[in-house]
């Protein structure tokens, strides 16, 4: 096993960013052990400042695994992004796969997205979403890259980036994933590289990964924190290329942010029960994260700035979001 930069002659890259990942990497990477392709490899994991024994593990599968490196970014803790830049820039070769070190691929994933990477610099694989997930009470149904890429927006469609392969030159085109997101920096990326290059991202069905979902309703919650308050830089950035803000989104609107408010509000019988629960922590925390980045970015649906937004509107909204916040101290 090797560490840092490298010298090697492979064809493709598989970066996996780990942070605390213990319970699960090695499972991944008993998987890939049993992956083989005619052309060379590398895996390279880029350690995210992990304080449990995610690196011994990833050291029982050296010899398992070709050209297996750990390289470091603990410089800046907990940034998926970050992880990810460095694994490239540590990489020796021009076409990147990346991989997450809580998922499971199935047998064959490698050598479908290697071969589909040589024909298309953009590519992510098909995700299924049951075989981890059996005791998952809500609906699985509408999870993005099933049977195609996610385009849920309307916009441009995107990877994953959990089982996604770019080529290096785009990669660089574009500096990488921009580590100011908390979630949705596989999305920016996507369509940054898509508008920088003309490329058009292709499906791989043939190549497919079992995603675990987040099992618990904080996880749920503060997972989709990240995504209402990344969506707000999202549609910030992307508005000048006609990327409309989804017409579920509070930001920019008092009365969408007080309709969502009195729906949430009104549907907290949702948390009696299992699948509800889960189902009301997704939107509350959605609502949140929202709101939060509506006071950062303070874009309204014209991509202006709305931070000084006044009005018989915006007081009728707060106070509906102090009901709210009353709700989410009960539910707490």
């Amino acid at each position: 096993m090797q560490s840092g930069t490298s010298s090697l002659t492979v064809r493709y890259s598989l970066v996996t960013p780990c942070y605390n990942a213990a319970g699960t990497l090695g499972r991944q990477l008993a998987l890939l052990a049993n992956e083989h392709i005619a052309a060379p490899w590398e895996m390279v994991i880029v350690d995210n400042g992990s304080t449990d024994g995610t690196l011994a593990v990833a050291e029982t599968y050296a010899d398992r695994i070709p050209n297996l490196r750990i390289v470091d970014a603990s410089n800046v803790p907990r940034s998926i992004a970050h992880a990810r830049n460095t694994g490239v820039a540590a990489a020796a070769a021009d076409r990147i796969l990346f991989l997450d070190a809580d998922d499971e691929i199935a047998p064959g994933w490698l050598a479908a997205m290697a071969g589909a990477l040589e024909t298309c610099g953009l590519v992510g694989c098909r995700i299924d979403y049951d075989r981890l997930n059996l005791n998952w009470p809500a609906s699985r149904s509408m999870e993005p890259q099933q049977s195609g890429l996610a385009s849920e927006y309307g916009f441009l469609p995107y990877c994953t980036s959990c089982g996604m392969g770019v080529w290096r030159e785009y990669h660089d085109a574009v500096g990488g994933f921009d580590p100011v997101y908390r979630r949705l920096e596989d999305i920016d990326y996507c369509w940054r590289v898509q508008l920088a290059t003309g490329v058009t991202p292709g499906f791989v069905p043939a190549a497919t990964l079992h995603y675990r979902l987040r099992g618990t309703s904080e996880r749920v919650f503060m997972q989709s924190m990240d995504w209402g308050f990344d969506e707000a830089y999202l549609f910030q950035r992307f508005h000048p290329h006609g990327f409309a803000r989804p017409a579920y989104s509070p930001v920019g609107s008092w009365e969408r942010a007080q309709a969502l408010a009195d729906e949430l509000i009104g549907q907290r019988d949702l948390l009696n029960d299992d699948r509800g629960r889960l189902q009301w922590w997704k939107w509350a925390g959605y609502f949140v994260g929202s709101m939060e980045g509506w006071a950062v970015y303070g874009a309204d649906d014209r991509g202006a700035n709305a931070g000084a937004v006044q009005g018989a509107g915006r007081k009728r909204a707060e106070s509906t979001l102090d009901a709210f916040a009353k709700v989410m101290q009960e539910a707490l």
